[in-house]
């Protein structure tokens, strides 16, 4: 009877050992699963409007502090000041228009239109990526004149 229950217990030691080895293997799987998943797009509306509120209300540096490396160094604090000072668009009050998912090359980016209450033709567009995070910066601010 000792060297039937010996087994039992070796057999559930390595049916552990198995369960446990899958149980890894699958928690490793939902990890990456998890960091391969698209952000979600919620809080690039919210990134927008705020980068747009911050320049309607003078606060250039501030805005321009929470944009991206590659519009920082596209950009640059001083041409970002003197495209706000040149469209008194981004003066006013801005209204979101639409909102969707853009791909540009292989970045996978939220598209932002903005509109002018008082002029309908021109729209502002920023362009929000995401961070590793999981949060939203701006990538892009263009001025487009239809």
């Amino acid at each position: 009877m000792r060297g039937f229950r010996a087994d039992c217990r070796a057999g559930v030691a390595k049916a552990w050992g198995i369960g446990g080895v899958i149980m890894f293997v699958l928690a490793t799987l939902a990890v990456v699963w998890l960091a391969q998943r698209p952000v979600s797009s919620g809080g690039a509306e919210v990134e927008a409007i705020r980068f747009l509120e911050q320049i309607r209300m003078g606060k250039i540096e501030r805005a321009w502090e929470a944009t991206s490396t590659e519009f920082k160094s596209f950009v640059g604090r001083e041409r970002l000041r003197k495209t706000v000072q040149a469209n008194t668009l981004l003066q006013q009050p801005l209204e979101l228009e639409s909102k969707q998912s853009v791909a540009i090359g292989p970045l996978s980016l939220i598209e932002c239109l903005f509109r002018s209450t008082h002029v309908t033709e021109t729209r502002v567009r920023v362009l929000l990526a995401p961070t590793k995070q999981g949060h939203w910066q701006v990538e892009r601010l263009e001025i487009q004149e239809h």
